[in-house]
């Protein structure tokens, strides 16, 4: 009894230190894995959002957009995997009506696309919108749940327009803090903004978001709620520019997806205070100076602006390479005169030669902030028709960054009885430049895993992991940075904890026959056996394990056997064995995963004439 105690310790205790095993290389060129939809079939009340999921692995930065069925692309976006050379990316998009499609991801500088997933959405009934006409219910005991809805305004008959979006949000509860983003048809996300809801305050407040169009074009706009809520719909919009021009805001959105964060081509919300990057005065966007040049008869010039920020949303301070692009496109063959402003400062003027109808690019940078900031770019045409385009984008830094959290194993199927296989692995990466970072494993409602909050110096990046106990029940798991005060977290991993509860009884050692004239001749017979019950049938292996006078005490396994139970039901297990002399002892049954279970040892003896 002794022996087999130790050696069922002996197991356990194997199975609890056992390593994870070794990462495997990042591949020199990028390759993605493991496209999926979540949930991939889904039949119910609408709206519904479908989440999208791959895994990059790489060596150093990588460059990426998620690519739609309805030849639709997101904005590029980057990442950059961890010690591991893997990293997830996401994106997610919410629909209102019946549909199916699917999306893939491309990376940048390279033909193709990755393996496609595909999803299919069967609405059931009327979809639940939360308006100010249909409020959302409050609920002052869980978790706080927040809602949006957009509507498109217009001021005036002649381009340039100014169009206002107007974004409704609630929540469930107060006191609560709602991060959400603006979604633009053409350029994507903008960064996170925050809405405060006092407590005891009303539960519905409102954001404004102005953009002036100066060229005749359509597309929408939506508000996206950062973590537990219901996006807003698609607020539509078509501008037509001409002698007697009437823009036209679509009052009932579309059914939206959400694009791939990017920079969204707007001014900013009323709610978000503007600054100015380190590069500029701090002044506001304004009415643009008026150029000395007059107006030269001619072409007719368009343009738009856009900003791209290095390292998307999870850069260090101060943040560098921050360029402005412009499309400049002219009806004719002409010389276009043009300046920019950077947060009101103008810069020299430039000129771009068009030898015939076509496009040119300007662009304007690198400029650098040392803190989250609002820029404002505008590109100014100083002759021709003077047209102008400017955008506001959001730049956000932090003093360090939580990247690549990681969970090994990510998932556990077996037996919750036993507490072996059950522990986990979590790493993550740690950016900062030159500071000492406090820090904790969280849960996903925000509990401290191990009770402690630990420290590393950091300067550049640095690699931290923790072993610890999940529990008996799913959750999800980041890494929470604790000072700097100004950080970001990790994404929240998910852990899988999917209990396969099964019970092995009736484990007996028959003697069956043989033994007479002697075992020699006909040696004695056993008929070894078990009856096993199991809530999640799956095919495995078991075997007999035996100790006796003959094994000299130790223990010998005899040949794994195949075992496919029965769902919910008892499966009798039965072996038979043959032993040519006396002997006295004990066996065991092993069942290996993903039940691994044993049994309590039982004895059998037989003496031969």
């Amino acid at each position: 009894m002794k022996r087999t105690a130790l050696l069922l310790s002996a197991m356990l205790l194997g199975g609890l230190l056992a390593a994870p095993p070794p990462a495997s290389a990042a591949p020199a060129q990028p390759a993605v894995a493991k496209v999926r939809a979540t949930p991939a079939r889904y039949a119910g009340a609408c709206p519904v959002t479908v989440g999208f999921s791959a895994t990059v692995a790489a060596r150093g930065t990588v460059r990426y957009r998620w690519v739609r069925e309805d030849g639709s692309r997101s904005a590029l976006r980057t990442v950059r995997p961890g010690a591991s050379g893997k990293a997830v990316v996401r994106d997610r998009r919410t629909f209102e009506s019946s549909t199916s499609g699917w999306q893939a991801v491309q990376i940048a500088g390279r033909k193709g696309l990755s393996a496609k997933a595909r999803f299919t959405v069967a609405c059931e009934g009327a979809p639940v919108v939360y308006t100010t006409a249909n409020p959302l219910p409050a609920d002052t005991a869980g978790p706080v749940v927040a809602s949006a809805d957009v509507q498109v305004s217009h001021g005036g008959t002649a381009c340039p327009v100014t169009l206002t979006f107007t974004g409704t949000l609630q929540v469930s509860r107060t006191p609560a803090r709602v991060a959400y983003r603006w979604v633009d048809s053409s350029y994507g996300e903008s960064g996170v903004r925050y809405l405060d809801f006092p407590s005891g305050g009303p539960r519905v407040r409102t954001v404004t978001l102005p953009m002036t169009v100066e060229t005749s074009r359509s597309g929408w706009k939506a508000i996206d709620i950062v973590g537990s809520g219901q996006d807003s719909r698609r607020a539509g919009y078509a501008v037509t520019c001409g002698p007697t021009h009437t823009p036209s805001p679509t009052p009932t959105p579309t059914p939206s997806g959400s694009p791939t964060p990017s920079a969204s081509p707007t001014a900013s919300p009323t709610t978000s205070p503007t600054t100015s990057p380190t590069t500029s005065p701090t002044t506001s966007p304004t009415t643009s100076p008026t150029p000395t040049s007059s107006p030269t008869p001619g072409a007719v010039i368009q343009v738009s602006t856009s900003l791209w920020t290095p390292g998307g949303d999870a850069n260090l301070c101060p943040v560098g390479g921050i360029t402005a692009y412009a499309d400049l496109v002219s009806d004719r063959a002409a010389t276009v005169t043009y300046r920019w402003l950077v947060n009101g400062e103008a810069r020299p003027a430039q000129t771009a030669a068009f030898g015939e109808p076509g496009r040119r690019t300007a662009t304007v940078g690198p400029l650098s902030v040392d803190r989250t900031t609002d820029v404002t770019v505008e590109l100014q045409v100083l002759d021709h028709n003077r047209p102008r385009s400017s955008m506001t984008r959001q730049v956000t830094c932090y003093d360090a960054v939580a990247t690549g959290m990681a969970i090994s194993p990510q998932n556990y199927e077996g037996d919750c009885t036993t507490d072996a296989g059950k522990r986990i692995r979590m790493s993550a990466e740690i950016a900062a430049r030159g500071r000492t970072v406090r820090y904790q494993w969280r849960t996903r409602d925000g509990k401290v895993l191990d009770d402690k909050t630990h420290e590393v110096s950091v300067n550049g990046a640095a690699t931290v992991s923790v072993v610890a106990e999940p529990g008996s029940s799913s959750n999800g798991y980041r890494l929470h940075i604790v000072e700097p005060a100004a950080a970001k977290d990790s994404a929240t991993v998910d852990f899988v904890h999917d209990c396969w509860n099964s019970t092995i009884a009736s484990v007996r050692a028959t003697k069956t026959g043989g033994g007479w004239p002697d075992c020699g001749r006909k040696p004695v017979e056993y008929t070894l056996s078990a009856r096993f019950h199991t809530n999640r049938a799956a095919p495995t292996r078991y075997r007999w394990l035996r100790s006796s006078d003959a094994t000299a005490g130790r223990w010998s396994a005899e040949p794994w056997q195949r075992l496919t139970p029965d769902h919910g039901a008892y499966t009798t297990i039965e072996y038979r064995w043959k032993s040519y002399r006396s002997e006295s002892g004990s066996w065991y049954l092993e069942i290996d995963r993903p039940y691994a279970k044993v049994t309590e040892p039982v004895t059998f003896a037989h003496t031969c004439p």
